[in-house]
């Protein structure tokens, strides 16, 4: 499941318009990219694309056009990943990537490690969020 904010890039990038928050809410339960009991869910998405903008400033990827109304900010751009042999090459143990992604989980507001045996097909780690109620799962 996707953060509220996910959601909303991912939805104003698909309308290649600027949406109010209710819309973007809309459309997102409409396609089921959100799954809340809450009552007010357009009022929390609101709210996480304000303080993201008010956090990030222009680094966010989000811009607020009038009340409740939301862009994506132009000048946003996605950080490029690049993966760097860290090792020159060399093979590199299943060890070392299990402790490398629990590092970057770890770092990331994951926790509530479990390992093996999760009762879910392919399943090597599972991790819940900190803040949400939310799971990642490593196969």
């Amino acid at each position: 499941m996707n953060s509220y904010k996910d959601i909303a890039y991912t939805i104003l990038k698909e309308a290649g318009k600027t949406l109010h928050s209710k819309e973007i809410t809309e459309v997102a339960k409409r396609k089921r990219l959100l799954n809340t009991n809450g009552k007010t869910p357009e009022a929390t998405m609101n709210a996480q694309l304000v303080v993201d903008i008010n956090s990030k400033k222009e680094k966010s990827r989000f811009v607020k056009i009038g009340p409740s109304i939301f862009g994506l900010n132009k000048n946003f751009k996605e950080p490029k990943i690049v993966i760097k042999p860290a090792n020159n090459g060399k093979i590199i143990s299943e060890d070392f990537v299990k402790n490398s992604i629990i590092k970057w989980l770890s770092a990331n507001g994951w926790g509530h490690f479990q390992f093996g045996d999760l009762h879910q097909q392919g399943v090597d780690i599972r991790a819940k969020h900190h803040q949400y109620s939310r799971y990642f799962l490593v196969g």
